[in-house]
């Protein structure tokens, strides 16, 4: 039994043959196979304290501005082979397979940047908790949402841990742990439901 989670990357590209309207397509993607409830809003909120350093935005941007009118929409060709964002697949990676955080609680899961890639970018993969979705298009100001495997809505940080865990006691330490994480999460932007309907139209159905 897994809890397979993907997590994905998108951000505005001028498509190849076109001059200057961009649309959003998936640049990184990657699968978890033991990723739920708390441990994806964990994840997102390293991944944000790695891409919104001005060091990491830049190369993240260069990487962006590199791919600019070279590859076609989401699903036409020229395809995006799936390393030509190394350092925003990099930089994804890391924070949902590993946790240094917490002296007490660390954690290395999964088998490395090889084997949670997701060939094709396919959001319709083997999928038991949803997914995170991140736009890094302005890697300083990211957005992100989640989704559940049982519906294409985007939910934030409080909507898709609470489907896991009600609310409960104050001092019980699930639920101190739960606040937390929807703590650190409430004042970063959540994704607009259109911008994932643009990458996947066949999937999203609104947001909540």
């Amino acid at each position: 039994m897994c809890q397979r989670h993907q997590a994905f990357l998108i951000a505005r590209l001028i498509p190849h043959g076109e001059q200057d309207k961009a649309h959003y397509r998936c640049i990184a993607a990657i699968h978890h196979q033991w990723c739920y409830g708390r441990v994806p809003l964990g994840g997102t909120r390293r991944f944000f304290a790695l891409v919104k350093n001005p060091a990491n935005a830049a190369i993240v941007l260069d990487e962006i501005r590199r791919a600019q009118g070279k590859y076609g929409r989401q699903g036409e060709e020229p395809g995006v082979p799936e390393t030509v964002f190394p350092y925003a697949q990099l930089l994804l990676t890391l924070p949902f397979f590993l946790d240094v955080d917490d002296p007490c609680g660390r954690y290395a899961s999964g088998g490395g940047i090889e084997g949670a890639l997701i060939w094709g970018f396919l959001i319709m993969v083997t999928n038991d908790d949803g997914m995170t979705i991140i736009d890094v298009t302005d890697p300083l100001n990211p957005t992100y949402g989640y989704s559940k495997p049982d519906g294409g809505y985007i939910l934030n940080a409080k909507s898709y841990v609470r489907s896991y865990y009600r609310a409960g006691p104050a001092n019980d330490n699930t639920e101190i742990d739960v606040r937390y994480h929807i703590d650190v999460m409430k004042n970063e932007c959540a994704i607009k439901a259109e911008l994932v309907a643009e990458v996947w139209p066949e999937f999203l159905q609104g947001d909540r």
